[in-house]
């Protein structure tokens, strides 16, 4: 960048409204190129934010714990004793993770199962035999 020597008021008004114009122009300039790398990012926010959902553990309700339970349950229960220590950990926590976000994204489904079984395993009362 050259340097300019500026002698009159008119020199620097008008310099002033050069350097303006130029910001305006690289202002433009960087939100297009900002634009066109969120459009290119889409595809893999689309995947960080699919991905993240198979690991989010906030706000667990009883039904999830319940999941979570039974598969560690499971899990640990057929994994060898011999298996490697990233199998033992990375197995039983991404099936938790798959199963409570299924659990979650069917509970209205799965509590209907559930309230169903529960209604037709519930007493009769007891018939007098005379």
């Amino acid at each position: 960048m050259r340097s300019i020597k500026i002698n009159t008021k008119h020199q620097l008004a008008t310099e002033k409204l050069r350097l303006k114009r130029n910001l305006i122009m690289l202002q433009s300039d960087l939100e297009s190129d900002m634009q066109i790398i969120k459009n290119d990012l889409k595809p893999m926010l689309s995947i960080a934010k699919n991905v993240s959902v198979a690991f989010d553990r906030n706000g667990q309700s009883t039904l999830e714990k319940s999941v979570r339970f039974g598969i560690n349950l499971l899990v640990k229960g057929f994994l060898p004793g011999n298996a490697a220590w990233a199998v033992k950990k990375s197995v039983p926590f991404i099936l938790n993770n798959v199963a409570t976000n299924y659990v979650t994204e069917k509970k209205p489904e799965i509590l209907g199962v559930i309230k169903y079984v529960l209604h037709r395993m519930k007493r009769k009362p007891p018939t007098k035999i005379d």
